[in-house]
């Protein structure tokens, strides 16, 4: 697309930490509103970072905004360069642009399409799910259950 004369600009939304994303999916369920596992929550997110970091220099920009409290930009990246970080960023942020000075990513072209990027980062997101779940202090059978009961609210059968 960019060698069509695209610009490719990514816009990516965070907050402080998984808790408050859970608190906000279980507010929202109150309101009658769709419920998603906390296992999911982490997963989403741990893929988010990993395609961020995989596909890094590809846009022509990316804005990470943190909507903890109030929604602003805490950093900004111009063609796989910081070019601008808030100066008391966000734990999350912090983690971010440690991550991309600690851990060298996947060449991009070495997967070549995002089933490969889904397929390679799964099984350790499986693994990460379970160590939030645990610190989320939600055994298996909690999770389970609230799935259940969430389903059973929005009309749908659960699994057996």
């Amino acid at each position: 697309m960019q060698k069509k004369g695209y610009r490719i600009e990514i816009f990516y939304i965070g907050l402080e930490n998984l808790q408050i994303t859970t608190q906000r999916i279980q507010e929202r369920v109150k309101r009658g509103e769709h419920y998603v596992p906390p296992n999911e929550v982490f997963a989403r997110y741990e893929n988010g970072m990993k395609l961020l970091r995989h596909y890094f220099s590809l846009p022509d920009k990316i804005l990470f905004i943190d909507n903890t409290n109030e929604r602003y930009t805490c950093l900004e990246v111009v063609k796989g360069k910081i070019i601008w970080r808030l100066e008391n960023s966000p734990e999350w942020i912090k983690y971010f642009v440690a991550s991309l000075q600690n851990n060298p990513t996947l060449s991009v072209k070495s997967l070549d399409s995002i089933d490969e990027v889904r397929k390679t980062y799964q099984t350790q997101n499986d693994e990460r799910a379970i160590e939030v779940l645990k610190k989320l202090s939600l055994s298996k059978d909690q999770h389970e259950e609230e799935s259940q009961d969430q389903k059973k609210k929005q009309g749908k059968r659960p699994r057996l």
